[in-house]
């Protein structure tokens, strides 16, 4: 159960959608897409999270919009220690891409258990997935909750005996190693 919005460093967010991860994907920002996190990856990541997609989508045609928006976070983010910004991006993005284990181990002959790789962006095909094909319905997909859809698309597939998720490579590598260190 994920609240509707929530204040992550004094920003107020609302539960990553589809489109936030993958406008954060197509941004490369290094919270979603490696790299170096820092006091501006913060800010990138916030600016996105703390708007829906209609008006996420000013952000690219709005120069003015988005520095606006750009100055309200960062104010925000002035007031607050490195490491309290740091450790409150990190706990959303764990609380709004948290999914169940599902994934079992599939042999499947010599080439033991796989993940069926995807041409599509994921997101493309949660909202493919969520809006049935009807353009109507693209914008309510988008701004579905990123966990909710990845439950449902896993489910459906789960109920129809599918044994491959979507998961990427990427996704499956990084999964791991997240889980790994969370044992040790």
């Amino acid at each position: 159960m994920l609240p509707d919005r929530w204040s992550v460093a004094g920003v107020s967010c609302t539960a990553l959608s589809v489109w936030h991860v993958f406008a954060l994907h197509s941004e490369g920002n290094p919270y979603v897409a490696g790299g170096s996190c820092d006091r501006d990856a913060a800010a990138g990541l916030l600016l996105f999270a703390s708007l829906n997609h209609a008006d996420g989508k000013r952000l690219f045609s709005a120069p003015l919009f988005r520095a606006r928006q750009m100055r309200h976070i960062m104010r925000k983010l002035k007031r607050a220690e490195w490491s309290d910004i740091d450790a409150a991006v990190n706990d959303y993005l764990s609380a709004c891409s948290r999914v169940p284990g599902h994934k079992q181990v599939v042999s499947k002959g010599a080439k033991g258990s796989q993940s069926r790789q995807c041409a599509a962006p994921i997101c493309w095909a949660l909202v493919d997935f969520l809006s049935a094909g009807n353009p109507d319905k693209i914008e309510s997909a988008w701004n579905t909750p990123y966990t909710v859809a990845k439950c449902l698309f896993d489910a459906r597939r789960d109920v129809s005996g599918e044994d491959d998720t979507l998961e990427t490579l990427e996704e499956e590598i990084r999964f791991d190693a997240y889980q790994a260190k969370e044992q040790a």
